[in-house]
C-alpha cells in the first residue's frame, strides 16, 4: 500500500525546515514565505508577500541580484548563492541558499530559493565556493546570450549567409532562402550550390572555394550572379572566410543582393553619358546654328532674287531644305537636354504629316528602302494643337524610320490621326498619331527601356543614334502627351502619340504663310557677335522698309543706345568674351527703362531668357529664323505700346 500525502503534510515540513523558503513570480515578487523569516529578519510573511525580493537585499549587492536571478532563471540546475539582506531594525546578514526555476510547474509556477543565514566561522570557505559556482552559471548564460545574440543577428540579417561543408549547404538564414526563392529546407537537403550560382560564375566560384578551404585565401571579397528557384538573375556581393565546422573545413559565405545598386549605377552611367552629351550640345549647338542660320538666311535672300523658273533655284531649295534639317538635328540635342526654348504656336497635325512626305529625309529613306510602303490616314476633321512644329515633325519622322527599318523583309508601314476622347483624364480631348508596322516586334524586356537616351538595337554611326525614341518621349511629354505602345515578337509594333488639344480652335487650319509687314522707316539696333548674322538681319530687315544699324558686342551697343533712341533692339543672348544678352539688355533698361527688345539665339540657357522676359523684352527669337519669322517678330514688337 502506497503512502498518500495531502497537501498540509507538505506545507508543514516546509515550515518546520531549518531553511527559510522563498517562492517567487516571475517578476522576482514574494508569492510565498516560510514563518521562520520572522525569526532571522522581523518581518512576518504576510508583510512580504507581494514585495520585491530585492527590497530585503542590500543596496550594494543589488545589480548583482538581478544579473544573478536573470541567471538563475535560464538555468535547469541549483543555483547557488550568497548575499546580504536587511533586517526589519537595519542590521544586516549574511545568507546562503540554493535557487531552483519552477516558474513552468504547474503545481508551483515560482522560483524557489532556500536560504539561512551563515556561520561566521565558515563565511569565506562558502563564498569562495559560491562565488567558484557563480562564475560558472555566469559564463554559461554568457555563452548562452552570446549564442543567441549571434543566432539572431544571423537569423534577421538584411544578407544572405550560408554555411558550405563538403560541396552541400549546412546551413542557410532565412535571407538566403528568400534570395534564391527556395525554402531552407530545399537548400539543405537537396539543392546543391551549383544549382544557385550562375553556370558561367561557376568556375570562379569554385576555384575560391578550392582556395579557402586550403588556407590559401583565409578570407574573401568577390562577385557572382545567382539563379533564382524562378531563374531569374540576381548579382551578388559576397564576403567568405574559412572556418571549422565540427571538426572539418568548412566555408561561410555572406551574400548582399546588388542587383537594384547596379541598376542604379548603370542608371548614373547612362546620365553621365546624358551630362557628357549636355556638355557637347552646349559647345556644338551655338556654333553650329550661327553657320545654319547664315546658310539659310542667305540662301533664301537668294531665292527671292531669282525668278520662278531660275535654273538654280532647285538647287538653292536643297540648300535651304538641309539648313533646316541641320538645325533639327541640333534641336535634337537641345531637345534632349531640356535646353530648348518651347515653342507655343497653333498646328495642324495633318499638316505636319503631309509635310514629312515632302521631306528630304522621306526621299532618302523611300530610296534605301523600296520594300517598304508608307499608307497615310489622315482625319479631315482635326483640331488643332499648340506646340512644336518642328519637334513634331521630327518625332513623326523618327517613328516612321524606325518602322520601316523594323521590316528588312519589305511591309507596310500605316500613319494614321485622328481625335479620341479620354473623358478621365485633364485634357479629356487629344489628337493622336498612330505609326504601326508589320515589322519584328520588341520583346518585353527592350519594351521597358526604349525610351532610354542612348539605348538603341541599331548599329551606331549608321542608323541610329539612341536618340530617336527618347526624343520623341520628350516631345510628347513638353506638350502635356503621352505614348502607348504595343508590341508582339514577329506580329509589329504599334505607337501611339497623344497630343492635347488647344483649348481654341480658331486662327489657323493649317500651316499657311502669313502676310509679311513691311517697316516705314522705324530704325533697329542689331547687336550680335557674328558678322555674318549681322549682315543677314541687315539685307532682310532693310529690304522690308527698315532702317537698321549694327553692333557687335555689348558695348558697342551701349555705347550707341546712350547717343540715340532706337524703336527696337534684336539682341542676341549670347555673345563671348564680354558682356552677354541679359547684361547688355539690364544695363540698356537703365538708359531707356521702356526700350523695345526683341530677344534671340540658337543656344541659351533657359532662365536667363525668362529672366530677360520677366523684365520687360518683347519676345524671344530662335536661331537659324527664316526670313518670314524674323520679320514678323520684328513688326509684332514693333507694334506693341509702350507701357505709360
Amino acid at each position: 500500500m502506497k503512502d498518500s500525502f495531502d497537501g498540509r503534510f507538505f506545507r508543514s515540513l516546509l515550515e518546520n525546515a531549518r531553511e527559510v523558503v522563498f517562492v517567487l513570480n516571475g517578476e522576482g515578487r514574494i508569492k510565498y514565505v516560510s514563518p521562520d523569516v520572522e525569526v532571522f529578519l522581523g518581518y512576518k510573511p504576510e508583510e512580504m508577500v507581494g514585495r520585491l525580493v530585492t527590497d530585503f537585499i542590500s543596496p550594494e549587492e543589488l545589480f548583482r541580484a538581478y544579473r544573478d536571478y536573470r541567471a538563475a532563471r535560464s538555468s535547469e540546475d541549483y543555483v547557488p548563492n550568497i548575499f546580504t539582506v536587511v533586517a526589519r531594525d537595519g542590521t544586516r546578514q549574511v545568507w546562503e541558499g540554493w535557487g531552483k526555476n519552477l516558474l513552468k510547474d504547474e503545481a508551483v509556477e515560482g522560483f524557489v530559493m532556500y536560504v539561512r543565514p551563515v556561520a561566521l566561522n565558515d563565511l569565506e570557505k562558502k563564498i569562495a565556493l559560491v562565488r567558484q559556482l557563480n562564475e560558472k552559471t555566469q559564463l554559461q548564460e554568457s555563452l548562452r546570450e552570446s549564442e543567441e545574440k549571434f543566432r539572431g543577428l544571423v537569423e534577421n540579417a538584411v544578407f544572405g549567409v550560408y554555411l558550405l561543408q563538403d560541396g552541400r549547404f549546412v546551413y542557410v538564414n532565412p535571407r538566403f532562402a528568400e534570395m534564391t526563392g527556395y525554402s531552407e529546407e530545399e537548400l539543405i537537403s537537396c539543392v546543391r550550390p551549383e544549382d544557385v550560382i550562375h553556370p558561367e560564375d561557376l568556375p570562379r566560384a569554385r576555384q575560391g572555394l578550392r582556395e579557402r578551404l586550403k588556407g590559401l585565401v583565409p578570407k574573401s571579397h568577390y562577385a557572382f550572379r545567382i539563379v533564382t528557384k524562378g531563374g531569374e538573375t540576381r548579382q551578388m556581393e559576397v564576403y567568405s572566410s574559412r572556418m571549422k565546422y565540427r571538426g572539418k573545413p568548412a566555408a561561410i559565405v555572406a551574400l548582399l543582393d546588388v542587383t537594384e545598386k547596379q541598376h542604379l549605377e548603370e542608371r548614373l552611367r547612362r546620365v553621365e553619358k546624358m551630362e557628357a552629351m549636355i556638355t557637347l550640345a552646349g559647345g556644338v549647338a551655338h556654333d553650329l546654328n550661327n553657320i545654319l542660320g547664315a546658310l539659310y538666311g542667305f540662301a533664301e535672300l537668294l531665292m527671292l532674287k531669282m525668278g520662278p523658273d531660275h535654273e538654280f533655284k532647285s538647287y538653292v531649295e536643297k540648300i535651304m531644305e538641309s539648313s533646316r534639317r541641320g538645325a533639327a538635328i541640333v534641336d535634337d540635342l537641345l531637345t534632349m537636354t531640356r535646353r530648348g526654348v518651347k515653342v507655343e504656336e497653333p498646328v495642324n497635325i495633318n499638316t505636319v504629316v503631309i509635310d514629312y512626305l515632302k521631306t528630304l529625309e522621306y526621299e532618302r529613306m523611300s530610296l534605301y528602302h523600296p520594300q517598304a510602303r508608307v499608307n497615310v490616314q489622315i482625319s479631315e476633321e482635326i483640331p488643332i494643337i499648340m506646340g512644336s512644329y518642328a519637334h513634331i515633325l521630327k518625332s513623326i519622322m523618327n517613328l516612321v524610320s524606325n518602322a520601316v527599318e523594323a521590316m528588312p523583309k519589305g511591309g507596310t508601314v500605316t500613319v494614321r490621326t485622328y481625335c479620341e476622347k479620354k473623358d478621365h483624364l485633364p485634357a479629356r480631348e487629344y489628337v493622336v498619331v498612330e505609326v504601326t508596322d508589320e515589322g519584328e516586334g520588341i520583346c518585353e524586356e527592350d519594351l521597358k527601356r526604349i525610351f532610354e537616351p542612348f539605348y538603341t538595337k541599331k548599329v551606331m554611326g549608321r542608323s541610329g543614334t539612341g536618340l530617336g525614341l527618347a526624343v520623341v518621349w520628350t516631345t510628347v511629354s513638353d506638350h502635356g502627351g503621352f505614348i502607348e505602345v504595343e508590341s508582339k515578337v514577329g506580329e509589329g509594333t504599334c505607337f501611339r502619340l497623344y497630343f492635347p488639344v488647344a483649348e481654341t480652335r480658331e486662327g489657323i487650319s493649317e500651316r499657311e504663310e502669313e502676310r509679311v509687314d513691311k517697316g516705314n522707316g522705324e530704325s533697329i539696333l542689331v547687336v550680335d557677335d557674328v558678322p555674318a548674322h549681322l549682315d543677314l538681319a541687315k539685307q532682310i530687315l532693310g529690304e522690308a522698309g527698315y532702317t537698321v544699324e549694327t553692333a557687335e558686342s555689348g558695348e558697342e551697343a551701349l555705347g550707341k543706345v546712350r547717343q540715340k533712341k532706337y524703336d527696337l533692339l534684336l539682341l542676341d543672348m549670347l555673345m563671348e568674351p564680354n558682356m552677354d544678352g541679359l547684361e547688355t539688355f539690364l544695363e540698356i533698361l537703365k538708359i531707356h527703362p521702356n526700350q523695345k527688345i526683341v530677344l534671340m539665339s540658337g543656344f541659351i540657357e533657359t532662365e536667363r531668357v525668362k529672366e530677360a522676359l520677366r523684365q520687360g523684352a518683347s519676345s524671344f527669337l530662335k536661331k537659324p529664323y527664316t526670313r518670314r519669322q524674323l520679320i514678323d517678330a520684328i513688326s509684332r514688337a514693333i507694334s506693341q505700346k509702350e507701357p505709360l
